[in-house]
């Protein structure tokens, strides 16, 4: 007999945990961070916070509850952002925050574990890690070391005391820095540590040197230090292998055996001087800026790569970083706190060094003529010899406005270097740039890309660029690529500027007030007087200069508040300053 029965099916709602940074999977139980999934935080200034997001994910058919969020590490990892317990249900997803901010510098780890009910991963876990340096580098072109070289008042110099990460050892070393010479032919110490333990020396017949226990290493350049003209200068020890000296990046001489980095290593380290008790010794006159002091022998690549570019603070083997663009007080060391002392008549004023935050890439152009990409530009050669060994070319893209402006009224946010090493014979006549994204080409620029001009000067000059060598062809404001026709054709590269001759205002202004705060701070002498001021957008705007006049005829600057570039929102503004009752 047959007997009709119904048969009920149930499916079991079952939550499925998932969890993702910047938009990556992060697995359960990953013990390798990375930027890409923002486990890895990268660096970070001491005491200074840095958050990154993290995303909860249910993918499966019901709720999943959180009991809880843990971290290993309490004391320089903090978790915030999600109220606990809570539940996430079915095709739904909820964020949390981890905080970065230590008190001390070095590489922080922890692992967070999300407690959850997830029947396969209760315990979802993953390992993150961070960098602490003593501060964030700056990412512009800042101020720079200026020293005369002279014994009025004691020499000038920058004195750091002894410290156990400054103290290499015997293995591998790196130094670097910008330099410009007031003169030619005197001795100038450029870097110096302790009593002769390591150092960076310019001697009085103008050639590149390292120091090292009293003695000269045998490797002295082969080429010249000229005065009145920034030149990067390196010096790469691998000890008992080779010491590599380069100027403005080109290999000028190399010794068979690499010299001990340390027979005497401890000691003051000083730039501009020897300094060691009473002796300031063969001391610079000029400037000095960017030093940086590796424990690794940097290649002839990094050595070109990085020589116009700020680094983060986070690069291996970097153990102390000295951009001098303090106002007042000591020259930080980013990397480990190595500051150090302004002696005698040592000073920082704006820095002329073409330097700042950007990308590099290096290219081997073919034989003959063709269409070379580097990075951000792109050159038409219409002719090119065969290269030699070491042979190439580098482009930096500069994320800085250059020194000086162009006669031109539009300045780009952004300008370019390439630098030939070798011996080729080239010439080009035709370059595209492509801009920034935040850089807005007007539709008048487009419609007339002839507004747009080239502009040329010569390397680490921070001068005049004088006239354009060339004029746009084309502008595209989607793409953001500026091409232009170049006659006569160029047979050098440089410093490449890129400007419009249209004139649009490079603010909205929303508005201007100014008020008197307080009554002088007490002494009844002084205003402490407020701007405020607001924009509604900005093109290209470096800055906003602050004038003030006693009768509204004669006007004196008295400060500089620096813009935000290209931006299409609404920036709030302040100024503060103290002046005299009178005015």
């Amino acid at each position: 007999t047959a007997v009709n029965s119904d048969i009920f099916v149930s499916k079991l709602s079952l939550p499925e945990i998932n969890l993702q940074g910047n938009a990556q999977n992060i697995a359960d139980g990953d013990a390798s961070s990375t930027t890409a999934d923002h486990t890895d935080f990268g660096v970070t200034g001491i005491s200074t916070p840095f958050v990154r997001t993290f995303t909860i994910q249910n993918t499966g058919t019901g709720r999943v509850y959180i009991a809880s969020i843990s971290n290993s590490n309490t004391t320089d990892f903090t978790v915030s952002g999600l109220s606990l317990p809570t539940t996430i249900g079915a095709g739904s997803s909820k964020t949390f925050t981890v905080t970065l901010n230590s008190a001390t510098m070095g590489t922080k780890n922890a692992t967070i574990t999300v407690n959850n009910d997830d029947a396969d991963e209760g315990a979802y876990d993953f390992a993150i890690t961070g960098r602490v340096i003593n501060a964030t580098p700056d990412t512009k072109r800042g101020n720079m070391l200026t020293l005369d070289g002279l014994e009025t008042l004691g020499f000038d110099h920058v004195s750091i005391p002894d410290n156990a990460s400054l103290n290499i050892g015997t293995g591998q070393l790196t130094l670097a820095a910008w330099v410009k010479r007031d003169v030619a032919g005197t001795f100038d110490n450029i870097i110096m540590k302790g009593s002769y333990g390591y150092g960076l020396v310019i001697d009085d017949s103008d050639k590149l040197g390292y120091w090292s226990d009293f003695l000269y290493t045998n490797c002295f350049s082969a080429g010249n230090i000229p005065a009145n003209v920034w030149t990067h200068v390196a010096v790469v020890v691998n000890a008992g292998v080779s010491t590599t000296l380069y100027i403005n990046g080109v290999n000028v001489g190399v010794s068979g055996a690499g010299n001990a980095i340390i027979n005497n290593n401890t000691g003051i380290l000083a730039f501009g001087t020897q300094d060691i008790g009473s002796c300031d010794c063969n001391n610079h006159g000029g400037n000095i800026d960017e030093v940086q002091i590796w424990n690794v022998a940097l290649t002839q690549a990094q050595i070109r790569e990085n020589m116009h570019l700020t680094l983060s603070g986070s690069e291996s083997g970097l153990v102390g970083y000295w951009q001098f663009n303090e106002t007042s007080g000591n020259a930080i060391d980013a990397v480990n706190g190595n500051n150090g002392t302004l002696q005698n008549g040592a000073s920082r004023i704006e820095s002329s060094v073409s330097v700042a935050k950007g990308v590099a890439t290096r290219l081997t152009a073919p034989v003959g003529a063709s269409t070379q990409v580097f990075g951000n530009a792109t050159v038409n050669f219409t002719a090119m010899t065969a290269p030699a060994t070491d042979d190439e070319f580098v482009a930096y893209q500069m994320y800085d406005r250059p020194l000086n402006n162009m006669s031109a009224t539009n300045t780009a946010s952004n300008y370019w270097i390439v630098r030939q090493f070798g011996t080729q014979t080239f010439s080009y006549n035709q370059m595209s740039f492509t801009l920034p994204a935040n850089n807005t080409i007007s539709t008048t620029d487009e419609t007339t890309p002839s507004n747009f001009k080239l502009f040329k000067r010569n390397h680490n000059s921070g001068g005049a660029w004088g006239t354009e060598i060339g004029t746009g062809s084309s502008a595209n404001n989607t793409t953001k690529v500026v091409t232009y026709t170049i006659s006569p054709a160029q047979t050098s590269f440089s410093e490449f500027g890129i400007a419009s001759v249209t004139s649009p205002l490079p603010i909205t202004l929303l508005g201007l007030k100014g008020y008197r705060v307080s009554g002088g701070q007490g002494n009844g002498f002084t205003d402490e007087v407020r701007l405020e001021w607001a924009t509604a957008s900005e093109i290209n705007n470096k800055g906003f200069e602050v004038e003030m006049s006693d009768n509204g005829l004669a006007y004196e600057k008295i400060a500089f508040v620096e813009g935000k570039g290209n931006s299409l929102t609404s920036n709030i503004y302040q100024l503060t300053t103290i002046q005299p009752l009178s005015r």
